[in-house]
């Protein structure tokens, strides 16, 4: 016979497995397997229902069915299914012969226990305490009285709140206050003591309000908490729209007054959690004294006397050096960043030098800021040469004379994938520049390529000619490369190191790796972390003393078949000077 994914056979058909079987007889196939596992004949295992039909033997006596054998020994299914398994017959001494109480005989002591009122495990305990079957079960079983209001006790603080219709919560706050019992179950709930008033009504609580208007009370809090008034917060239900008039227009929702306007949803709302009125986080109103859109700032190192030129639309200079110095602190990675940590923000100094009104006049100051303070790294903290800093948060863009009113538009308008454009952007890259420049595709399928006099299937088909990655190229394309530049331009040429182990120079740790059958990131972290030598990171010479594990030296690398050397040319593994 076969269980789990092996054929069986069932009725003279033979299936898969037990699952195809279990399906074809309408049964759960775990049912099925479990029936199997305990022994059960193949045939009695996929016999659905109660098993009425299918005779059982215990002892020496054969029974029509299960439940026909239980209710002849007068035990249950379960244990006669038992008796079964194990080949064996009741034991009349132990066999249950029923209970007799007041006169009355019960089958079982539950149906005793259920007509004397008492708990199956109470009478348990008793029994096991050494009472008899009368006293354990004449004794009434009371509840324990946890607590007492108006001389009445009661078994929990949640059936004397019940009794007396009061919440359970606001008495267990009574009671840890110090009240009484009598007084936390018997003062009235009169809320929280402030009336308020909407709609020319005057109501016990903001709770009773809520609860008239037909509106959840935790959403008026949450209404209230962010500015609204009360008939506001009351008179809008969920998924309705709120008038709300900005500029002296009305608009069904903030989203069309977003919409109109060019921002961005999702900007609105950061700039109104951050104190702007509705007309300044659309650009309706001045935010500051005199109307601009950000600012220009140097800030500028004492002790080497560099510097770093920023934008901001933060309202002031302080503020975005504030979040400069938070960032600083909470680990940022910019060059700025990683010197405020280093020296301390009392060595530097930031002074505003401008205010602009647009975004193309901000990163326009930027870029002339960044060339007239000459900030580009190393000799400063900039990477970039600005101009992109604030690209894409929802401001309209103008390219050749076209006002485009987000990042998006402007993408789909000249054909420019969005992400690609941004990355330019943030990259340093003109506008301009990002935009003309086209997108080289790095895919199998993509068109043939004509390089070198040579014409390939697809740009995977020249890398693989060139014996380089097609992700690579990909990434020095993106980055402005030419094609000849990234398709010549080795690897190792470009900021990686070679490794010369027994006389053979491999390019790159990704190489060794797969020479040696290594893992990359454990040989990394031989050679950079643990300073060992490329022998000792592959196991070719013992480690020094110092080191508690010891590796398991490994044979010397076996021959390499031509093909393979082949292969490994390609990518970038191994090459034996001559």
């Amino acid at each position: 016979m076969s269980r789990g994914g092996r054929k069986i056979t069932v009725g003279g058909t033979t299936y898969k497995s037990v699952t195809a079987a279990a399906r074809a007889y309408g049964l759960d196939y775990r049912v099925v397997s479990a029936r199997l596992a305990a022994g059960w004949p193949v045939e009695r295992a996929f016999v659905k229902g109660d098993q009425k039909s299918i005779p059982v033997t215990i002892g020496r006596k054969t029974y029509p069915s299960i439940a026909a054998a239980a209710d002849a020994l007068g035990i249950t299914q379960s244990k006669a299914n038992h008796l079964r398994e194990q080949g064996r017959a009741l034991d009349t001494k132990t066999q249950h012969r029923g209970v007799t109480f007041k006169g009355v005989k019960y089958s079982t002591t539950r149906e005793a226990c259920a007509a004397a009122g008492v708990p199956g495990h109470i009478y348990q305990q008793r029994r096991r305490a050494g009472m008899t079957l009368e006293q354990a079960l004449a004794k009434p079983h009371k509840k324990p009285v946890r607590i007492v209001v108006d001389g009445v006790g009661y078994p929990s603080v949640q059936s004397a709140a019940k009794a007396f219709g009061i919440s359970s919560g606001a008495v267990r706050d009574r009671l840890s206050q110090g009240m009484s019992p009598d007084e936390a179950f018997k003062k009235p709930v009169t809320g929280n003591g402030k009336q308020v008033e909407a709609f020319g009504v005057t109501y016990k609580s903001i709770s009773q309000a809520a609860k008239a208007h037909g509106v959840d009370h935790g959403r008026v809090q949450a209404r209230l908490s962010l500015g609204w008034s009360l008939e506001n917060a009351l008179k809008i239900k969920t998924g309705a729209t709120r008038n709300i008039v900005i500029g002296g227009k009305t608009y069904a929702t903030a989203s069309d007054a977003c919409r109109e306007h060019g921002v961005r949803p999702r900007i609105y709302v950061g700039r109104i959690h951050c104190g702007w009125t509705p007309e300044q986080a659309l650009g309706l109103t001045p935010r500051y004294g005199e109307w601009c859109l950000g600012m220009i700032y140097l800030a500028t190192q004492r002790s080497t006397g560099k510097k770093y030129v920023g934008q901001t639309m933060r309202g002031s200079v302080e503020l975005r050096w504030e979040q400069h110095v938070a960032d600083s602190k909470a680990g940022g990675r910019s060059l700025i960043q990683k010197a405020i940590r280093s020296t301390g923000e009392e060595d530097f100094t930031i002074v505003e030098l401008s205010r602009h009104q647009s975004r193309d006049e901000l990163n326009a100051a930027e870029a002339d800021a960044i060339e007239k303070h000459g900030t580009l790294a190393p000799v400063g903290f900039n990477k970039t040469a600005g101009g992109s800093g604030w690209v894409g948060t929802g401001k309209a863009i103008t390219w050749k004379g076209k006002k485009y009113k987000s990042m998006a538009r402007l993408a789909r308008a000249t054909g420019v994938p969005e992400f690609l454009l941004r990355d330019r952007l943030k990259k340093g890259w003109s506008l301009k520049r990002a935009i003309t420049t086209p997108k080289v595709t790095v895919n199998a399928a993509s068109r043939p390529v004509t390089f070198g006099g040579v014409r390939y299937e697809s740009m995977n088909h020249a890398c693989r000619a060139y014996g380089i990655a097609s992700n690579v190229v990909r990434v020095r394309i993106d980055n402005g490369w030419s094609l000849k530049r990234a398709l010549t331009t080795p690897v190792a040429a470009c900021g990686g190191r070679t490794i010369k182990i027994e006389g053979v120079e491999y390019a790159s740790e990704a190489a060794v790796a797969r020479a040696y059958g290594v893992d990359q990131k454990v040989l990394w972290h031989r050679l950079n972390k643990m300073r060992l030598t490329p022998e000792q990171a592959v196991g070719l010479e013992e480690w020094p003393a110092n080191f508690r594990a010891k590796p398991v030296l490994v044979p010397r690398k076996p021959p390499v078949s031509k093909a393979s050397k082949q292969r490994s040319k390609r990518h970038g593994s191994p090459k034996t000077k001559s």
